[in-house]
């Protein structure tokens, strides 16, 4: 077991005094309780009616079937990692096969905020294993995935992105996330959750007051993106205004990188600047929990002309949106991401022109979260796996299909 620097890792024991008479199998039914103990949780109404989430809920006479084994399935089917560095965290097949761990396993860390997409998926079905699946998710990166101790202040505190071994490379602001962090915090209590998102929040502060982020149009449209969404989840949670300052820079900066290039094109080589529609789609994402937070009009005008940038330029002949926008890349991208943009322009608008626009790459997410399975135990590295799919992969695609999901049957387009 390697144990890096920065790393903190938690074990738990449970210590169980009895009588030397004691019933062998009073004891299993002891050890059982401790692994799997119970938990005390609400029905899916009264999450919904506390105001505190999305708009994800679909009344039960409404719910469509084929979506709902979707999103579950795809939450069921991710990798489980076993192992005392492991335990919460998958490894994701498509890094490791591009060699970005140089041979090694490629963690995902997990990317996309599978802790909040699992707390989401729990609080609209009330199902026991969503609850435990954030938990024990966000208790990893907690532990593991986030830099405790760094001589460099640019990686203290905050969240390694996806890499061999949980913790080399960079931090960047596209791939640090809280939201999980703070679900864990309101349902087990343990301060520990709200003091590491905290601390990625302000690892991302630092962050942004760097040169590469001070250029409109240097990075593309997720980076800061990202970075919004951590600061609006804490300002959300401290009422504290210093999350705000940076996020009124973001929103400017948005405005301005707008105008300059006609919308947010980001560099892709050297002399090329294009649009990445699930890029983009992340910054809508952001800007709109922003404008929950604090409504602006020109946050609305920003997230409106965004979307209709996509349709105009980043829509095929076939009904999806392309990859990225170069020749050789602009193919069928069928990420879910856009989704969630879209059905954010629909609640703004009402005008159901943006969630047509999304209909094919609903009905393609929703076929291929059917898909999937589980495969025989192995030992690789430092972990047995069993599974292959990437706890990504639900992180990714829960909160636009489900937030999309419930527009169009608002909307009776399904």
């Amino acid at each position: 077991i390697a144990v890096q620097s920065g790393m903190a890792i938690a074990q738990k024991f449970q210590l169980y005094f009895h009588k030397a008479e004691e019933d062998l199998q009073e004891i299993n039914h002891q050890t059982i309780m401790y692994q799997m103990p119970d938990r005390a949780i609400l029905e899916p109404e009264v999450y919904e009616k506390s105001g505190l989430y999305p708009d994800i809920f679909v009344p039960q006479e409404k719910r469509n079937s084929d979506v709902e084994c979707g999103l579950m399935m795809t939450a069921d089917n991710h990798t489980r990692g076993y192992g005392m560095m492991n335990w919460g965290d998958t490894p994701d097949p498509h890094y490791t096969a591009q060699g970005r761990g140089n041979g090694k396993l490629v963690w995902s860390n997990n990317e996309y905020d599978f802790p909040h997409a699992c707390m989401l998926q729990f609080v609209r079905t009330g199902v026991r294993r969503f609850f435990d699946y954030c938990v024990v998710t966000g208790t990893h990166q907690m532990n593991v995935d986030v830099g405790h101790y760094s001589k460099n202040e640019l990686l203290l505190g905050g969240q390694w992105e996806h890499t061999a071994g949980h913790c080399f490379g960079d931090m960047v602001c596209s791939h640090e996330w809280v939201e999980g962090l703070l679900d864990c915090y309101h349902l087990s209590g343990d301060a520990r959750f709200l003091e590491t998102a905290i601390g990625i929040g302000e690892n991302v502060l630092r962050l942004l007051d760097t040169p590469q982020y001070q250029q409109n149009g240097g990075l593309n449209a997720r980076e800061t993106g990202w970075a919004l969404r951590t600061l609006t989840a804490l300002y959300r949670e401290t009422f504290d205004e210093k999350w705000t300052v940076k996020s009124d820079w973001i929103v400017e900066q948005f405005k301005e990188w707008a105008d300059r290039f006609g919308g947010w094109l980001a560099p892709y080589t050297d002399n090329v600047a294009i649009r990445v529609p699930f890029m983009i789609a992340v910054a809508v994402g952001s800007l709109m929990r922003y404008y929950r937070e604090i409504p602006r009009e020109d946050i609305k005008e920003l997230i409106l002309k965004a979307v209709d940038d996509l349709l105009e330029n980043c829509m095929m002949d076939n009904g999806y949106f392309f990859y990225k926008e170069l020749p050789s890349l602009s193919r069928v991208g069928n990420n879910p991401l856009v989704l969630e943009a879209l059905a954010i322009a629909y609640e703004l608008t009402g005008e159901e022109k943006y969630l047509q626009a999304g209909m094919r790459t609903f009905q393609a997410n929703i076929k291929s979260s059917m898909d999937g399975g589980s495969t025989a135990k192995r030992i690789t590295e430092d972990t047995v796996l069993m599974g292959n799919a990437s706890t990504k992969r639900f992180a990714q695609m829960f909160v636009p299909v489900a937030t999309y999901y419930k527009a169009v049957v608002d909307s009776g387009l399904l």
